[in-house]
């Protein structure tokens, strides 16, 4: 968060400069489609997943197959800046006291 980086300045005996949140890029917008449809199956269906690394079940295989058929339609419809993530990358720019 913003206050975890203006924290830091004070504990290294430095200056915050900036902050920058960079949007969410069009490149990505697929992407992160797919990890919300996703996500929301999981939560919607139940799914609690066993394994600790790599889980390679039928029902995540499913909710991943639906989530790539699905995502190209979001992220169609992800035109509104206020419908993507705040600050997928954040750039803080700090200066020695």
């Amino acid at each position: 968060s913003d206050k975890a980086l203006e924290s830091l300045a004070g504990l290294f005996a430095m200056e915050l400069i900036t902050i920058h949140h960079e949007e969410l890029d069009s490149a990505h917008k697929q992407w992160y489609s797919f990890l919300l449809i996703a996500e929301a199956l999981k939560k919607v269906l139940g799914f609690k997943s066993e394994k600790k690394v790599i889980d390679t079940s039928l029902t995540l295989k499913v909710i991943h197959g639906l989530a790539k058929v699905l995502s190209p339609l979001l992220a169609k419809g992800l035109i509104d800046k206020r419908m993507t993530p705040y600050g997928h990358s954040v750039t803080a720019v700090y200066r020695k006291k």
